[in-house]
């Protein structure tokens, strides 16, 4: 059995910042998918989530028991939509404030890897992404599965889809 991936980025998006989703889910245990309907997780990036109608859109999805992931800017991209309202994020230590401030309905975790408040997991950059989505794959397929994950990406790869560096 495949989980389906839904990556919602937006066509100006930096490559850096899905490299870490396309990265992790590519392979013979994801699919890939456009359609959010039919999506196991949603890898949202920055402003991925802002078109008209999204926003309630991944609300239902995380209602179905979707799983939502968002690193980085991402987070503030989702938080604008509600969904993390009431919810613990991961967000870096000297944006804390800034976060609390724009969002005072979403919970900081500042400092933390990666915060996993299912359906909805969030990290606060796309170093950190990796270690989300292999916790993730852990999580749902078993610690082999992202073992193996794991060991199959190289770390050259990692370092540059984490830095954007080319």
């Amino acid at each position: 059995m495949t989980t389906t991936v839904a990556v919602l980025a937006p066509p100006a998006t930096r490559a850096d910042f899905v490299a870490v989703y396309r990265t992790v889910f590519a392979g013979p245990l994801f699919t890939a998918t456009a359609v959010l309907e039919e999506a196991d997780i949603v890898a949202v990036a920055p402003a991925g989530c802002c078109a008209p109608g999204l926003a309630a859109r991944l609300r239902a999805a995380a209602g179905r028991g979707c799983r939502v992931l968002a690193a980085g800017p991402a987070v503030a991209s989702l938080a604008a939509t509600g969904l993390l309202d009431g919810r613990r994020v991961a967000v870096h230590e000297g944006q804390a404030a800034a976060f609390t401030r724009r969002f005072p309905r979403v919970r900081v975790a500042a400092g933390v890897r990666f915060v996993d408040d299912d359906p909805v997991l969030t990290a606060p950059d796309q170093r950190a992404a990796v270690d989300l989505c292999l916790h993730l794959v852990r999580k749902d397929l078993g610690a082999e599965a992202a073992a193996d994950l794991s060991a199959g990406l190289h770390p050259y790869v990692v370092q540059r889809t984490c830095t954007g560096s080319r």
